[in-house]
């Protein structure tokens, strides 16, 4: 346990928890344990920020946030889609452990899971989450140990929040304005949550035109609805027509377009054309992949211009110098990488590859930090928990702090991805091409595909995008990889069955009750269809 966690050097100098001489029980005269504020940007791919190299000028302000902390250039998340991701953000623990994983209706986080929350509101702490819905409802679990969360049962619901729109998220901000606001003594808690960049994407026009130049948006919009017309009223559609509704389909949402009929039959015309709406699909010719890649630089950019409202409200309340600021997102994105748009379905670096920012109050010495080795999101968890003074010790964490990483200890770390675990009424085919799991160490990310599949190895530095399988060169680091993948598969049973016996629950507990609002938002944005 750190006991004066808030003298920060200190605790990085020494990597281990104990304050600069300080023994293990609390002195009157310790200043107030820091704040914490934890913002997740959900889908947000990292090599889209300047901080990460990105050659668009799309987050000046999140880049100047990182050049006053410590950037994490190969942060890891354990799932390439909200629901497990979050969970393991909260709990630090791998998404068989913790239990939410099925796609796509996850179940209720296992009873004998700690969150952050809880540990945080044990030490005293004022704990809140402003969200955006779907995934992050309470519906799976995530509520636990917050006195303030969306929509959940016996707290308070001034919070809670509708789905997408730049009104929530204003909505929102105003929201964390307030809260923060309203704080007494206690150190806080505070977990914000956005879907800013998750598709559908609905940019500013001024943002769009500004990444986009020479985009009319007024006329775009208006094609699209003489498009949708056409089709209503008599149920024509060239490939033109098809292709610009192959542009918009899931990402730039028109309010003023009518409402499509017959969809099913428009699917089928489009198709037919050659212009395929599925989602998930990526055109060859490369022109829409880059139309969505201006729309989501274009939300991005107007997301950036938005967060620092959360951090001058604590400027203007005094207490930017007693909070730890962390920014992660949840997972990527493909936008056209490895013929894929969306998430969920692979594990690939586009979608593995997460944020993580970190702001530590009066740390002159350590900004403009940057740590290459590869880390988990599942580390923000026990590095919150050693800088708060939070005791931890017996909550079986499977992330390691990122203290010693940030005093300039250098580390191999192992990292691994799961994919969904699919319901049954997931196709034969679908089961068969899809991945299974992922381990990423040093440069080499390994993916493991269903049985009978071949794994694949990619070596990340020189191919970022993953093009060029590198298996068949290195069979032996293949087999190395492989079997720390089933080391690692045996430790989340091993600790799952202990969660399960302090519980005195079972490791198969079915999907969490999923109410209408909650499908509702979740089919808008786009992890579940019609049935």
């Amino acid at each position: 346990m750190i006991d004066r966690p808030w003298n920060l050097t200190c605790v990085l100098l020494l990597g281990l928890a104990g304050g600069c001489g300080a023994d293990s029980s609390p002195v009157a005269d310790d200043p107030a344990p820091p704040n914490v504020l934890l913002v997740v940007l959900d889908t947000l791919r990292p090599d889209h920020l300047g901080c990460y190299g990105y050659s668009r000028d799309t987050s000046p302000n999140l880049d100047q946030l990182a050049a006053e902390g410590i950037v994490f250039e190969n942060a890891q998340s354990t799932a390439p889609w909200t629901a497990p991701s979050l969970a393991s953000l909260l709990t630090s623990l791998h998404p068989d452990v913790h239990g939410v994983r099925d796609s796509p209706r996850p179940q209720m986080l296992h009873a004998g899971a700690t969150t952050l929350a809880q540990v945080l509101a044990a030490r005293g702490y004022a704990t809140a989450a402003i969200t955006e819905g779907g995934y992050t409802r309470s519906t799976f679990g995530l509520d636990r140990g917050f006195e303030t969360y969306p929509a959940a049962d016996g707290v308070d619901g001034r919070y809670t929040a509708n789905m997408h729109g730049r009104a929530l998220l204003q909505s929102n901000l105003a929201q964390a304005e307030d809260w923060l606001g309203e704080r007494d003594e206690r150190p806080f808690f505070l977990l914000f949550h956005t879907y800013a960049v998750h598709a559908p994407l609905r940019p500013p026009v001024a943002e769009l035109e500004r990444i986009r130049p020479g985009h009319d948006d007024r006329a775009y919009r208006a094609s699209i609805s003489r498009v949708v017309e056409g089709w209503n009223s008599n149920r024509t559609l060239d490939r033109a027509g098809a292709r610009l509704l192959r542009r918009d389909a899931f990402y730039l949402v028109s309010d003023d377009c009518p409402p499509l009929e017959a969809r099913e039959e428009l699917l089928a015309a489009a198709a037919a054309l050659g212009e395929p709406l599925a989602k998930g699909s990526a055109p060859e010719d490369g022109e829409i992949v880059a139309w969505v890649n201006d729309l989501y630089d274009a939300q991005l950019r107007y997301l950036d211009s938005q967060l620092p409202r959360l951090w001058r409200t604590l400027e203007a309340r005094g207490q930017i110098d007693n909070t730890i600021i962390i920014v992660v997102s949840d997972h990527g994105e493909a936008l056209g990488d490895n013929g894929a748009m969306g998430h969920g379905r692979s594990l690939h670096e586009a979608l593995l590859h997460a944020l993580l920012l970190v702001r530590l109050p009066n740390e002159v010495a350590l900004r403009g930090t940057r740590v290459d080795s590869v880390v988990s999101l599942m580390d923000v968890m026990p590095t919150l928990l050693e800088l708060t003074g939070s005791d931890h010790l017996d909550l079986n964490l499977q992330g390691s702090s990122l203290l010693p990483l940030m005093g300039g200890t250098e580390e191999t770390r192992s990292t691994f991805g799961q994919a969904a675990h699919f319901h049954a009424k997931a196709s034969a085919a679908d089961l068969k091409v899809l991945p299974r799991s992922s381990i990423r160490r040093g440069p080499w990310h390994l993916i493991q595909g269903a049985e009978g599949v071949a794994p694949r190895l990619f070596h990340v530095p020189s191919d970022p995008g993953e093009e060029a399988d590198r298996a068949s060169a290195e069979p032996e680091l293949v087999q190395e990889l492989l079997s720390l993948l089933e080391v690692q598969r045996e430790r989340d049973a091993r600790l799952r069955s202990h969660l399960d016996r302090a519980a005195g629950s079972t490791s198969d507990e079915g999907s969490a009750q999923i109410d209408q609002t909650t499908l509702e938002e979740l089919r808008r944005l786009g992890y579940i269809g019609d049935d």
